[in-house]
């Protein structure tokens, strides 16, 4: 199968470019003829202020994009391809140009950029469905992408503008997403619910026999508000006794280190960015991970990494999150925002290594079973086989 995959990168890399990656390769390595198209916003800085202005003006559609679309497919004639993020440099413009040279068109999904100006569900550190169920110019009054009702007022032009010419619902043949919370949303607002398919991304890990439980809890992923790190934060004030290594980098990042020093939090060891080795260590070796996160996350890759090692996850109880940590399972949930509940389920899981031990086997036993590169291989396989099958080229 001939395959083009296309990815707008973000300015900081995030676990949505490692899956872009990571599937790329296993396509690539089952023998299939792989292209990728790529940018990325790290280019934006460095644009003239006309430029800039330009390009934001055009985030709805670029026609220089369009034309790269359309050169690209007519040379590599793609049998499919698959799209994982266009925002904010290549737009959807390119839809367009796939539809006129009558090729398919995947879209995976990784948050709720199609519905959300943030992208999050979330505002004032609070779950927010207003654009969901409502008006999406509720965004530019509440200021919701980078606190600015100017920023927000493009991404919302840009939406409404896909959503007025039909762009989510006809020129985009299948969706990919990891969870049915945000396949809900995503029928909710309007996207046939046939067009969107479910499957777990890509993760290529090692399956040990057991985790190293080495008596810390782990934190890794993005420092910024919506991870719940501050939820972190003044949770572990009260758990002195319990060791908690934080890894990863963010806004947040100098805001957790003096949190630390200021409270004296001597069991609190703050990482900041690691290679992947490390990374990869340290979570082997944690007795479980902590996933705090305020938003509805859509598929944690983290939890999985974790459950591959046999560590057992210390979750929010959120929609997305609680499909893959089944309480008193392969962990324990607690109330997104909590801080108390979280300090009471992190003293029970330290307080019991029997139940811990027994959580981690069955997080192995998860990840054996849903989360195989083959089974994924097989899962994408299959959507890119109904929607060629499915395809009809002259739809409008």
């Amino acid at each position: 199968m001939r395959i083009l995959i296309v990815h707008n990168y973000y300015q900081q890399r995030g676990g949505e470019d490692i899956v872009v990656e990571t599937e790329a390769n296993l396509l690539t390595q089952k023998g299939h003829d792989v292209r990728l198209w790529a940018r990325n916003n790290s280019e934006f800085p460095s644009f003239s202020f006309l430029k800039k202005i330009q390009t934001l003006w055009r985030m709805p559609w670029s026609t220089a994009s369009y034309k790269t679309m359309k050169q690209m497919v007519r040379e590599f004639r793609p049998d499919i391809v698959h799209v994982h993020n266009t925002y904010f440099l290549i737009t959807p413009s390119i839809y367009y140009a796939c539809r006129e040279e009558h090729v398919p068109v995947v879209q995976s999904i990784f948050n709720y950029r199609l519905i959300c100006a943030n992208a999050l569900l979330l505002r004032d550190s609070q779950p927010c469905d207003l654009c969901v169920r409502g008006n999406r110019w509720n965004a530019v009054k509440y200021a919701c992408y980078g606190q600015s009702r100017f920023l927000s007022g493009l991404v919302v032009r840009m939406q409404n503008t896909h959503w007025r010419k039909g762009t989510w619902k006809q020129m985009i043949d299948g969706y990919i997403t990891s969870n049915e919370y945000n396949r809900q949303q995503h029928i909710l607002a309007g996207i046939p619910a046939e067009k969107i398919h479910l499957k777990p991304h890509l993760i290529d890990l090692p399956q040990l026999s057991s985790a190293g439980n080495e008596g810390f809890a782990f934190y890794v992923g993005r420092l910024s508000p919506e991870k719940g790190v501050r939820v972190l934060l003044n949770a572990w004030k009260d758990l002195r006794g319990v060791p908690l290594k934080i890894m990863g980098d963010g806004p947040l990042l100098e805001e957790t280190r003096q949190f630390v020093e200021h409270h004296q939090l001597t069991n609190v060891e703050v990482l900041g960015y690691r290679p992947d080795q490390e990374f990869q260590q340290l979570l082997s070796q944690a007795s479980l991970l902590v996933v705090p996160s305020i938003c509805h996350d859509n598929f944690p890759r983290t939890i999985v990494e974790a459950y591959a090692y046999g560590v057992p996850v210390l979750a929010s109880r959120l929609s997305g999150i609680q499909e893959f940590v089944h309480d008193n399972k392969t962990g324990v949930l607690f109330e997104a925002g909590n801080v108390q509940d979280l300090v009471s389920k992190a003293r029970w899981m330290m307080g019991h290594p029997d139940r811990l031990k027994e959580m981690g086997k069955a997080a192995q036993n998860e990840s054996r079973t849903n989360y195989t590169v083959d089974k994924n291989y097989q899962r994408l396989m299959e959507i890119y086989t109904q929607v060629i099958n499915e395809y009809q080229p002259h739809k409008e």
